[in-house]
């Protein structure tokens, strides 16, 4: 009897084993389905941009150094719920300078109203409204100290906003807050990050103030929606519009974003070089550019190829992107530039246009000058010009040793993209100097 009941007994324990084997196994499995099936945001775009291959960019820019001379600081940045960050410039001119008597004796007011009608518009944006938190506004101050209200704190929380001060510069540009941002990109490669500046701090006048309260509510309000990506059910992106847009996307002179405010990537803002440096590279670009420009006294034969100026009179550092105007050519650089722009475009859709010679986009270039190339009896000039093709293409090659992919609006918006394009296939990096060599034969 004591034997069956030990028998018994050991038979309950095995099948209580087994079923207690059997009870976590069935756990484990619901946890890691659980988990596959909540793949966070990141991960499934992570996933997406593998697969599609649309978002990759080659990893040819240097790693900004933050112990440089330049004065630059970093800044830690806290952890965020949101996939979306706001940086602003606020630029303060000493009121000591006698270049700023536009401004005169109000600058210090004049600043802090821009700085409370930009929170007020950010407070009220699509772009605040579509977080889990509140938008973090990361801004730097630059020139006079002291001059946002030190309850600036009561001016964003009051536009449900989080504001975050990081350093103030008594001198510079936009530089610093731009690498600021990109080292943010760096550290959140999926999220989406948007750009904005106090325009018309400097220059206080009825159209600088005007243009200013436009173009920020366009990119808040407009291009955040351009840049949402829809992932399926297997992470692969359904829909990807563009990668960076602005209030108004201009091929020429640049490509740039006029009045350098805009919302991004962080996918393809992170691929840039580090605007710490992109003044240098710029500057650079165009001592070669004047080396191989045979419309110059100071033209030498190089291997790089021919280039011209033909379509501008005045070269300024402007167009040029030299000088402080570098930063409004960043953003813009990349050959994997996907633009967008708020310009009364149907959301959604990039930036092609199909007709460039008569786009609106050309007005800045002199009537005469855009009439000349256009004629196909001086297509050898045309095939030559700086602020054409051939010029981005020198521009694409020189910055980031990349050619633009086939996808690119450049092949479709400048003159001559197809013959550009075929010849960028058979010549690869060598097309600038293979191309207008020959057209300079002509």
């Amino acid at each position: 009897e004591n034997t069956k009941l030990l028998l018994h007994k050991h038979s309950f324990m095995k099948a209580s084993l087994a079923l207690t084997i059997l009870l976590l196994s069935a756990l484990l499995m619901h946890v890691v389905f659980t988990w596959l099936l909540n793949l966070s945001h990141e991960e499934k775009l992570k996933h997406a941009t593998n697969s599609m291959g649309i978002r990759r960019h080659p990893s040819t820019t240097p790693i900004p150094s933050h112990t440089d001379d330049s004065g630059y600081r970093s800044f830690d940045f806290e952890k965020t719920k949101n996939d979306m960050a706001l940086f602003y410039n606020v630029y303060i001119p000493k009121v000591e300078s006698s270049e700023n008597m536009d401004v005169g004796n109000n600058t210090t007011n004049h600043v802090s109203t821009i700085f409370v009608s930009q929170m007020r518009q950010i407070g009220r944006s699509e772009a605040n409204k579509g977080q889990e938190e509140r938008l973090t506004v990361y801004y730097n101050t630059i020139g006079e100290d002291n001059v946002i209200p030190k309850d600036n704190q009561v001016v964003c929380r009051r536009n449900d906003v989080e504001c975050i001060h990081m350093n103030h510069y008594d001198y510079g540009q936009e530089e610093y807050t731009l690498q600021n941002l990109q080292d943010y990109c760096k550290l959140h490669p999926y999220h989406r990050v948007i750009y904005l500046h106090a325009k018309g701090s400097y220059h206080n006048t009825h159209q600088n103030n005007e243009n200013r309260i436009t173009m920020t509510f366009s990119v808040l309000n407009k291009c955040p929606k351009t840049l949402v990506e829809t992932i399926g059910s297997d992470g692969t992106a359904l829909n990807v519009t563009c990668n960076v847009c602005g209030g108004l996307f201009l091929p020429i002179w640049g490509p740039f974003f006029s009045g350098n405010m805009w919302a991004a990537q962080c996918s393809y803002v992170k691929e840039l070089v580090p605007p710490l440096v992109f003044g240098e590279r710029m500057n650079s670009l165009q001592e070669a550019r004047a080396r191989n420009d045979t419309t110059s006294t100071k033209a030498q034969a190089t291997d790089q190829g021919s280039l011209q100026t033909n379509l501008f009179d005045n070269l300024g550092s402007y167009c040029l992107g030299t000088e402080r105007y570098s930063n409004e050519h960043w953003v813009a650089s990349h050959p994997y530039l996907q633009p967008c722009d708020a310009r009364g475009v149907r959301l959604g859709t990039p930036l092609a246009p199909h007709n460039p010679w008569d786009s609106k986009q050309w007005r800045m270039v002199p009537q005469e000058n855009r009439k000349r190339l256009q004629n196909d009896e001086n297509k050898a000039l045309r095939m030559q010009e700086y602020f054409l093709l051939p010029g981005y293409l020198f521009r694409c090659l020189f910055l980031y040793n990349t050619l633009p992919p086939s996808w690119s609006w450049a092949w479709s918006w400048f003159p001559d993209g197809a013959e550009w394009y075929q010849a960028a296939q058979q010549f690869k990096e060598k097309v600038v100097s293979v191309v207008t060599r020959q057209y300079a034969r002509q």
